[in-house]
């Protein structure tokens, strides 16, 4: 299982300290970290396919203070499949109106024929970004039946219905954002935590301080702006539970985490 870390943030903050106690799962997740900041439709993504405590890179890179608004973390833990750069996370996409979609995922994609088709224009062969294409396919989509960019709660409403969809019998807790507006959505209890502090929210997988961190409210899409949520869907009722052939599915060789 991989672990993921954000901020939503309605005042800039350094969030290097939270960042380091984050990073120090990686030897439980040593497959690759991730880093991105996101400023409207400009996304700087930094990220490595190796343990995040062994990463000089990320060393020095946390040395230098972070302040940011929007950001999310992420560390791998693959139990099969290839360790490369293409594998890790976050990844981005632009959608048709130029808007820079980025996300973490935690989790599998056991069977959702639809993504099938991103095998082969995906850079990499984690279903983690099959699961960004097939989103932003599906904004696009919506857009050219309306004749023009959807609006935010039409972006909100057809995702809720998407990933509610998805999430029927796979494990989808993941995080994104479009550039102005912050998704997460959790369908396996106890693995994902938020925080709010003065600034605004902080996410992780695991709570990082002694803090009262709270789980998120799952199996329903939730939308943040600037630290405040502006958007709850329903639930959809598709709690994930380990089984005994998901288990298996794992370790085949076309299996990604």
């Amino acid at each position: 299982m991989c672990e993921i870390f954000g901020v939503c943030l309605k005042d800039q903050a350094e969030i290097n300290r939270y960042l380091k106690l984050f990073y120090r799962h990686a030897n439980e997740h040593p497959n690759g970290w991730g880093l991105a900041v996101m400023n409207g439709s400009e996304v700087n993504i930094e990220k490595e396919p190796e343990n995040a405590l062994k990463s000089d890179y990320l060393h020095y890179r946390l040395q230098e203070s972070l302040v940011v608004k929007s950001a999310f973390a992420h560390i791998r833990y693959a139990t099969v499949g290839h360790v490369e750069y293409s594998n890790c996370h976050p990844f981005s996409e632009k959608d048709a109106w130029g808007n820079t979609w980025t996300l973490v995922h935690n989790g599998t994609v056991f069977d959702y024929p639809d993504l099938d088709r991103y095998f082969y224009v995906q850079r990499g062969s984690a279903d983690s970004e099959r699961i960004l294409l097939g989103m932003v396919d599906r904004i696009n989509h919506l857009g050219e039946t309306m004749g023009r960019e959807p609006k935010p709660e039409e972006r909100f409403a057809s995702l809720d219905q998407w990933i509610g969809d998805l999430a029927e019998g796979n494990k989808i807790n993941l995080m994104f954002s479009d550039g102005t507006y912050y998704y997460a959505h959790c369908n396996y209890p106890h693995t994902l935590h938020c925080l709010r502090r003065r600034e605004g929210l902080y996410f992780s997988t695991l709570p990082l301080t002694k803090e009262p961190w709270e789980e998120v409210p799952f199996t329903r899409l939730l939308v943040y702006r600037e630290g405040n949520k502006v958007y709850e869907g329903k639930s959809h009722g598709h709690v994930y539970q380990d089984t005994e052939e998901n288990t298996r599915y794992l370790f085949l060789p076309y299996a990604e985490l």
